[in-house]
């Protein structure tokens, strides 16, 4: 009964079989399948989904909540998501020979698209970056874990749902810290 649920299941359909599609276009492709079998998978259309929903942003009174309620190792990581708009993985695999203090940028080797982005940063991420980067080795991962480790893929899902709920705020993922990064650059 939940719009959003039933566009979040269309939306995995649709990816599953555009995967599928490829794979048997592939095959007819290297002549892999039988002659006899018809190409019925040619015709099959993926869900319409409309418009896309508008992606959770938080105002600067959420975000001074949700750093505040942080644990100091998470609260870096925060920050350097909201000057960067890193993804998590991005931003955990993120070293000091990532970041060039000269021309104020953090290179970023984005996960979904494989491309790379070189991405400036504000007064404020340059002030972060130096007191972060400061006298480290260059292959230092840039953002640490309170024990000098670095973040593993799944290691900020509870201290984040913690800080949230701490922070008292609805809606809120580390994937949110993009979309309020673009806000914040057009502010």
């Amino acid at each position: 009964t939940d719009p959003e649920q039933s566009r979040s299941r269309k939306a995995t359909a649709n990816r599953l079989l555009t995967i599928a599609k490829a794979a048997l276009s592939w095959a007819r492709k290297h002549e892999t399948l039988p002659d006899y079998m018809p190409d019925w998978w040619r015709n099959v259309s993926p869900f319409g989904l409309g418009d896309d929903p508008v992606p959770r942003m938080m105002d600067t009174g959420e975000i001074t909540r949700l750093l505040n309620a942080a644990p100091a190792d998470l609260r870096t990581l925060l920050q350097g998501a909201l000057m960067t708009g890193c993804r998590y993985s991005e931003a955990r695999r993120l070293r000091v020979r990532d970041y060039d203090h000269e021309q104020g940028v953090v290179t970023i080797r984005q996960s979904k698209s494989y491309k790379t982005l070189f991405q400036p940063l504000t007064p404020e991420g340059v002030e972060l970056f130096d007191r972060l980067t400061a006298g480290r080795a260059s292959d230092a991962v840039i953002f640490t874990r309170a024990d000098g480790s670095p973040w593993a893929q799944k290691d900020a899902i509870r201290p984040m749902r913690v800080t949230v709920l701490a922070a008292k705020l609805d809606n809120v993922s580390f994937k949110t810290t993009r979309a309020t990064y673009g806000k914040l650059l057009l502010q």
